[in-house]
């Protein structure tokens, strides 16, 4: 526990109508990185993924192949929406999800 306790996470807008801290603060990861904060188990989500062969851009969609090398002995699900692709995987113990936030590197997106 912190200097000043359990203290919930607020930001200016969820308190009174104003736009502070901005669209561009990602409160939501400060909000989550509380809410994990002391659990046994969690998944992970990644980012969108890069589009092509490795990564290469020579056509739209992932090459599961090469994403899932990074996630060896883990099951992983592949989510959608028209921006793009993304990883989530099976729940697995926190210490495991933090090895593969280390892994992942720009991949990474959030334990949940």
């Amino acid at each position: 526990m912190g200097k000043y306790g359990n203290s919930p996470i607020y930001g200016h807008k969820d308190l009174l109508a104003t736009e502070c801290p901005g669209s561009k603060f990602p409160l939501a990861n400060f909000k989550r990185l509380k809410e994990n904060e002391g659990k046994a188990t969690g998944y992970i989500v990644t980012t969108y993924l890069p589009n092509g062969y490795r990564r290469d851009g020579s056509f739209i969609g992932g090459d599961l192949e090469y994403v899932s090398s990074y996630f060896k002995g883990v099951r992983c699900y592949v989510k959608s929406d028209p921006k793009g692709i993304w990883i989530e995987t099976q729940v697995l113990p926190i210490e495991k999800c933090k090895e593969l936030q280390k892994t992942l590197g720009s991949w990474f997106y959030a334990i949940r």
